[in-house]
């Protein structure tokens, strides 16, 4: 179903790899490049607390995202590394990666977000969840291009290759996007839009993918 022919020029990193989970700080610096001087107003800047060390917060909640990702999905980067993208699949957590999750979960509320406002991220998290479907899914949770390397396509070559990797897999995926550029990008892959909303104080748009391939 997803529509393959749009293509942004992009001279690098042309294919994919899924990372180990030795390599997560490969991934960590990609994504903390990506967002370290992003100024719009979504859910990366709300989560992480806006103070001297934002830095540092924010690279852990990198962190975090992509360590849980290993628990939940998988972690895929291009060839250059120069883009990176968490995947979130169904799967069924053991009691050992709850435990750890659980942990990671405690960190980063202690590291990134601050204990006072642990509350307010969690009803954000779940309104973000609100409009996910309920049937098990393809969940690309974020995807971010080092910072030297953005506008140049990198970011939606990855997505595609993703999309052609998942081709066997009948399963909806549902993404986020805060900006009208992804949107138009996303529909010629052939994503529809399922809810835009401002409730959680910006622009947030959630597509849907029907079935890859």
């Amino acid at each position: 179903m997803a529509n393959f022919q749009y293509l942004e020029p992009s001279y690098e990193g042309l294919k994919m790899r899924k990372l180990s989970p030795a390599e997560y700080q490969l991934a960590t610096d990609i994504l903390y490049s990506a967002f370290i001087d992003i100024p719009l107003d979504n859910s990366i800047n709300f989560v992480v607390k806006q103070d001297a060390k934002k830095a540092s917060r924010l690279h852990f909640l990198m962190r975090y995202l992509v360590n849980t990702a290993y628990m939940k999905g998988e972690v895929i980067v291009n060839d250059a590394n120069t883009a990176c993208v968490l995947l979130h699949l169904p799967t069924r957590l053991t009691l050992i990666q709850r435990l750890k999750l659980f942990w990671w979960d405690l960190k980063l509320a202690n590291t990134t977000i601050g204990w006072n406002r642990v509350p307010i991220i969690l009803r954000r998290q779940r309104a973000l969840r609100k409009f996910h479907p309920k049937e098990p899914h393809i969940h690309p949770l974020i995807l971010g291009v080092v910072k030297a390397k953005q506008g140049r396509g990198i970011g939606m070559q990855l997505i595609r290759e993703v999309l052609q990797d998942y081709s066997e897999n009948k399963l909806p995926v549902i993404i986020e996007t805060t900006t009208a550029e992804n949107i138009r990008l996303y529909q010629k892959f052939g994503f529809r839009i399922l809810k835009q909303t401002e409730e959680l104080g910006y622009p947030l748009s959630y597509l849907q993918l029907d079935k890859v391939g």
